[in-house]
Formats: C-alpha cells, structure tokens, sequence
C-alpha cells in the first residue's frame, strides 16, 4: 500500500544502520537522516539444551546454552515458534510448549521471524497413561493400596495422580509389549494385558489400530500372552504401579500416571465413605458368642470383615446399614476395639473407632447356698465360684436373666418361681452368654390342703382345726 512495503535484507555487518529509500527511482538519490533504523545482530549459536528432554505436555523450564544469545527474544521448538523468553550472555531461557513425543530442533531469534541455525535437539517424552486400576474404589480416609496398570513410565517409581492430588508409586512390574497387525498373520485379535483378557475389539483400547496381537510378556494371573518379540509396528513399555491412595472427599476422581493431566478417557477411583462401627452388644463377652455391631454405612461390599483387636478377620451378617451381627472370635481378656474393613479384603480397618469389646472370663460356679428353695421362688441364694466379679444376672434352667450383684468368687440373686425339681444354675457378664455350670438349685414343691374338719370357729380361736 502507499503505507507498507516488504524487502529482503541485504547481508551487513553487525551494527545498527539507517533504511532509505530511492528519491530519483534510478537508485542514485537517497533519502537522508531519516527516522528508520535497522540493527544488524547475530542470530547466535545453540551448542547444547539443558535439560534435554521433558514431558510433551510442555511446561519444561529449558535453558540454551551457546553465543550471541543476548539479544534473543524467543525461542522456537521444531515447528512451534516463537515461544517467549529471555536471552543473556550465552544463555536463553524459554518454557517449552506443548508437543507430541519425539525430538525436536530448538533454536533462538532476536527479531520473531529469523532463528539461529542448530543442530542440537530437545526431546519430549511421552506422557505415562493409565490403563486400568485395581481396586476401583477405597475410603475417603485414604491409604488404599491401588494397582495402577498402565504405560510410558520408566524408572523404579512414578508420580499417580488421583484427581488434583499426587504421589509416588512403586513400579513393581514393567514390560516391553510389541503389537501387530493381527489381520496380516492370521492370528485373532487379542487383548491380554496383566491377567486381564478379552477378545475381539481395539486390542488394549488405547490405539487407533482395529485389530492386534500382543507381543512380549506373560500375563500375571492364569496363562500366557501371544509369545514373540518385536514383531509388530508398535511397542511400548507397559507398567504396574503401586500406589497409596490420598485422603480425598467422597466421590469420583481420575487416576493418572507421570504429570499428565486428566483426559476424556481417564481411568476413575471412586471414594467412598467408609464404614463405620459405633457399638458392640453386648460389650463383654469370652469370645465364642453373637455379637451385634452397631454403626453406619455397614452394607458397602467392602464392609464384609471384622475385626477385635488383633484377632483374625471375621464375617458378619448385615441385618441393615446400621446393623451387622458376627461372632467374636477367641481372644485374651481385656478390652479391645471393634474395627471393620475398609477395603473389602482384610488388610485395611478403621482405626481409633468408638466401639469397644471387653473379653472377660464368664466366671465357674462350684457351688450354691441355700441348695434349694421354694417353687413360689423369693429365695436368697448366693454362687460360690471365681470370676463371678463382672456377673450381672443369674440363670435358674430357662429362665434368665435374674438381675444380680456380683462380687470377688460370689454372686447373689433373688430365686425366679419355678415349678418343683432341680435345674442349673450359672451366671453371666453381658446378659447372652453364662458360665457353664453342673451345679443344681433344687425347687421344693410347696404344701397344700385339701380339707379341713370342723370348717368353722369361733373368732377368739383355740378351735383344734384337723387338716
């Protein structure tokens, strides 16, 4: 336009020069002093990135180390250019941008539009993938040990990133797994990947390619992958990583391994609140009798195991998600928490839980005073025995409980009505569970007339009245 022309710069020497132009269209009469102004500058020279290689996300601080970098403005990643930076003294600082996997050439520009001419190369790697995860849930409270299997992470751990929170995992497991066209070979399409298989469809369901055989491990669980190596147009690197679940707020989050962020296809760890276990009934026992536990959220699938203190796991039956009753296991005496799984397989339990269980003898009773009393019942009777401390109620045969007061090797209780003949006596701590006992309390039956001759008298007595 009458405003705007482009030209080629012709080769100078380095310095800053002034831009005319043609009064006299023959190229002989310039314009003079004029306010445009060019800077002749080297472009400078790349000799070496540090650090080399970086996730293919981007975000990477690089740094390129060579000459003539002072006057830089901006960087250029293979294609993607210009990336803001700063240049100094043989050093230019950029933040590489986002790309796909591969190397690329770097290189530097004072002006956005020339950059220097390098060899040297930046690498970006690609980003770890997770493929599945086992379990796919776990507690709020965290602390689930999760199997994340996956690809494209190296190395002896890996960052697993479950929503917006991060850890380090272990790589426990890392294989080279190479895929074919299965169509060419003949073979059908498989997809085995860790002990999980399945037949038919995108081979692992992480590539564009409609049919493949896997090449290069042995699955962890229950026969083989295809057996062959480095037969196909792909392989990659596939991993199991352990990792411990965060703490995390109830609901659903993406699993991710390496410093990918989420994407649409993400594996998702539901967090679930866990299971909780307010009150055991009754709160003593000597092991061996139902117990009902009270609580909250009871009827999750994982909420299946029990636990008193450090005795065995043990199953319940949900009566409802409030209610479980179970059998508590033998244990010591003393008193000891009650705990429920959080994770459905035994090896994770609440911990600092309210419900407590106290194990603590049933008592023995060796012997009985009075041995026998009235049907009608209303006698005193005192067990004589040991452990009878904690007893809180009597059993006379069925009939139970009969309210007490136990004390060191003793216990007391009124004696219910009962028909003639003796029964067994016992006592018991938690009003389910009674000593065992072979002591008998023997019921008399009581006198009764049948007749009485003369049937009348004078109410100032002294009638000999016969019965």
């Amino acid at each position: 336009s009458s405003a705007l022309v482009r030209c080629e710069a012709p080769w100078h020497e380095e310095g800053l020069v002034s831009v005319e132009v043609s009064l006299d269209g023959a190229a002989r009469q310039y314009t003079s002093g004029g306010a445009a102004v060019f800077e002749y500058a080297s472009m400078g020279e790349v000799a070496a990135v540090e650090p080399w290689s970086g996730p293919e996300e981007g975000g990477t601080a690089v740094v390129l180390l060579g000459s003539g970098l002072e006057t830089s403005v901006a960087c250029r990643f293979g294609s993607v250019a210009p990336v803001a930076g700063r240049g100094s003294v043989n050093r230019m600082e950029c933040m590489s941008p986002g790309r796909g996997a591969g190397a690329t050439v770097v290189g530097a520009s004072a002006n956005l539009a020339e950059y220097s001419r390098s060899e040297v190369h930046f690498a970006y790697e690609a980003s770890g993938r997770a493929l599945a995860v086992v379990p796919e849930s776990g507690p709020a409270s965290g602390g689930t040990a999760v199997r994340v299997l996956g690809e494209g992470v190296s190395g002896s751990s890996a960052p697993c990133r479950f929503g917006s929170e991060v850890t380090v995992g272990e790589v426990v497991r890392s294989e080279e797994v190479c895929m074919m066209d299965a169509r060419a070979t003949g073979l059908a399409s498989v997809s085995s990947f860790y002990g999980m298989v399945q037949e038919g469809g995108d081979g692992l369901g992480s590539y564009a390619e409609s049919s493949f055989a896997v090449y290069g491990f042995s699955a962890m669980t229950g026969g083989s992958g295809v057996l062959g190596w480095r037969s196909g147009r792909r392989c990659v690197v596939e991993v199991e990583v352990v990792c411990s679940a965060p703490a995390q707020s109830a609901g659903v989050v993406s699993v991710e391994l390496g410093s990918a962020s989420a994407s649409s296809d993400a594996v998702v760890f539901a967090y679930e609140v866990p299971a909780e276990v307010h009150a055991a009934r009754p709160g003593v026992g000597h092991g061996g009798g139902v117990v009902t536990l009270e609580g909250a959220h009871l009827t999750l699938e994982r909420a299946r195991a029990f636990r008193f203190g450090g005795s065995g796991a043990v199953s319940g039956d949900v009566v409802s998600s409030a209610l479980v009753r179970c059998e508590a296991p033998w244990h010591e005496e003393g008193l000891v928490s009650v705990e429920v799984s959080l994770d459905g397989a035994a090896r994770q339990y609440t911990s600092g839980g309210a419900a407590v269980f106290e194990y603590a003898s049933m008592g023995e009773v060796a012997a009985v005073e009075p041995w026998s009393g009235p049907e009608e019942g209303g006698t005193a009777v005192v067990l004589l025995g040991s452990g009878l401390e904690t007893s809180v109620a009597c059993r006379f045969g069925s009939v139970a409980p009969v309210a007490g007061r136990g004390s060191v090797n003793r216990m007391e209780c009124m004696s219910p009505g009962r028909g003639a003949g003796a029964t067994v006596v016992g006592a018991s701590a938690n009003l389910a569970e009674y000593s065992r006992s072979e002591v008998h309390f023997a019921y008399e039956a009581s006198g009764r007339a049948l007749a009485v001759v003369p049937e009348s008298g004078p109410a100032s007595g002294g009638t000999a009245v016969r019965v």
